[in-house]
């Protein structure tokens, strides 16, 4: 919601605004109950306290009933890359310690999320030029790219998205590409732009019914939160 809804110069604010509720919530709730569950994930998702989170990555000073819950702790990592703080080489490391599909799915991710120029080159890369790519990893790597970077470098990726995106059917069956198309969309890049560029998009006779739609979907998601920060901005 933060990242389409509130503009980009805002968001760090925003954030800041939840973690602070989160850790509120988290200092007040049962240890273990499922409303301190999900305070902790809401923390670690939105704080800019670096050293919580690589403590929490370690092990250490995890809240009660996360003490060895593997989804929580790639949540961290995943929080961690995406603001610069954790490189490939922590993420591989993570990964070596769950060599299970879930933990190879979210190294994928957090490599993705990456905030680098040289990350999104080999996360977009990986995503549409792979054909060997299983739909779980494209999954993977699509839903976390947009979530971090700043927008001058993802705004590259706006026309490649149009582009490389539909280009994917020679690969991949339609009812999976339905769903990479959904995740790939840049909604980070609220503005007229994108709408265009999409809009364009949908004139062509080369999408497949699938792209078509979730394209379609995606779009009216961009105009809806255009709506709300030129109405509220």
């Amino acid at each position: 919601v933060i990242p389409a809804f509130v503009p980009d110069e805002w968001r760090r604010a925003a954030e800041d605004i939840l973690a602070i509720a989160a850790q509120a919530r988290l200092d007040s709730a049962q240890p273990g109950s499922g409303l301190a569950l999900t305070a902790a994930r809401a923390l670690a998702r939105s704080t800019a306290d670096r050293a919580l989170l690589e403590a929490w990555a370690g092990g250490d000073g995890l809240p009660g009933g996360l003490e060895h819950d593997s989804d929580f702790r790639w949540l961290v990592v995943g929080a961690l890359a995406s603001r610069g703080w954790l490189g490939e080489d922590g993420i591989e490391t993570a990964r070596q310690a769950d060599n299970t599909l879930t933990g190879k799915l979210a190294a994928l991710a957090a490599r993705a999320s990456i905030p680098t120029e040289h990350a999104k080159d080999w996360a977009w890369t990986e995503l549409t030029a792979n054909p060997d790519i299983s739909n779980y990893e494209a999954n993977a790597i699509a839903g976390s790219f947009w979530g971090s970077g700043p927008l001058d470098l993802l705004g590259a990726y706006r026309i490649r998205y149009v582009l490389d995106v539909p280009a994917m059917s020679r690969t991949m069956g339609d009812d999976a590409l339905q769903r990479v198309a959904q995740l790939a969309f840049p909604n980070r890049l609220v503005d007229r732009e994108t709408e265009a560029a999409v809009v364009a998009a949908l004139e062509r006779d080369d999408l497949t019914p699938g792209v078509r739609r979730s394209m379609v979907d995606s779009l009216s998601e961009l105009r809806e939160a255009l709506t709300s920060r030129e109405q509220f901005a």
